[in-house]
């Protein structure tokens, strides 16, 4: 499939989820209606929270990169994950890792596929610590009499597969009849393999991963707190709900099919949170909020991350002719 026809692909299947979940609205207008609740004090909790995400998301590139020889300061990874996940969300073709690209190949001539594939590899760890915690989730909802097996099996299969490939040498999937698939699948595995020569990387990039799933799940609970909803028994939302649904927002990592899984996320929510007693619509409402407290940060931030990363290259570019 060609970058246009994904991106028309893509173009067409976000118009079909806004006119969902405008039709959606709608008919449940009065639960969206508590996001107008939340005060001032608790958004600029939020978007710390937000912020803290981002910091930690530059940390993680910074240390998958280092293999490299590319050492990045705080103020420039923390600006180039504000940019990546703004071009991934405002840019087609997932800019933001254009945006990444670009950087790095003009700051520190990185080669591009070396940036993609480093980038790639960190994906083996993150499906690693999404199984490890979705089957902790799984199985302390199976004690308390609630359990899925749709659910449960995707993350024993990403557990084994994640496992696979950290502790085994990979092997070449010559037998994916689709070139595409099998071209991600090889750079992730190229990626991985170069990670993998630093075990103190790896164990920073886990330290990092797990800190990043904990503090949005806390992001995500404290959303459920601040617009006090409570779920189908009428009893408040628990941490462990909290958990259960951010962990399948994450799912939407295998759906790239639109930008940042615009409508995939909030649709997997929707499927999914009457298994641990949340209405639908309430569930859908954190997301929602915790969408435009995201896209307010990176509005507010993108600018002067961009002028930072401008500056340093016009800096490098003045050394060069120097």
């Amino acid at each position: 499939m060609t970058k246009i026809s994904r991106y028309i692909l893509s173009i067409s299947f976000v118009s079909l989820l806004l006119l969902f979940f405008f039709y959606y609205l709608i008919n449940n207008l009065r639960a969206f209606r508590i996001i107008e609740n939340i005060s001032a004090s608790n958004i600029i909790i939020l978007i710390l929270l937000n912020l803290t995400i981002a910091i930690i998301n530059g940390a993680s590139m910074n240390i998958t990169i280092a293999s490299h020889k590319v050492n990045l300061s705080f103020n420039e990874y923390t600006s180039i994950s504000v940019l990546s996940s703004f071009g991934n969300i405002f840019l087609p073709f997932q800019g933001g890792i254009g945006l990444r690209a670009v950087y790095f190949k003009s700051r520190y001539n990185l080669n591009y596929t070396l940036f993609i594939s480093s980038l790639a590899g960190n994906y083996i760890i993150i499906f690693n610590v999404i199984s490890i915690f979705g089957l902790i989730v799984m199985y302390v909802l199976y004690l308390r009499g609630i359990y899925n097996t749709t659910i449960s099996i995707i993350y024993i299969v990403m557990l084994i597969g994640s496992i696979y490939f950290i502790f085994c040498y990979p092997i070449k999937f010559y037998f994916i009849p689709f070139s595409g698939i099998k071209n991600r699948i090889q750079i992730i595995i190229d990626g991985w393999l170069v990670i993998k020569k630093s075990v103190r990387n790896i164990i920073y990039l886990y330290i990092l991963t797990c800190l990043n799933f904990s503090i949005s799940i806390f992001i995500m609970y404290t959303e459920f707190k601040m617009l006090q909803i409570t779920d189908t028994e009428g009893l408040p939302i628990t941490f462990l709900q909290s958990t259960f649904i951010y962990l399948i927002t994450t799912l939407s990592l295998f759906i790239n099919l639109t930008p940042a899984s615009l409508g995939i996320r909030e649709g997997l929510v929707i499927l999914t949170s009457n298994i641990v007693n949340i209405s639908p619509s309430y569930a859908l409402a954190v997301t929602i909020l915790d969408r435009i407290i995201n896209f307010s940060l990176l509005l507010v931030l993108a600018y002067p991350a961009s002028r930072f990363l401008k500056n340093n290259q016009r800096k490098q570019q003045e050394k060069g002719i120097l």
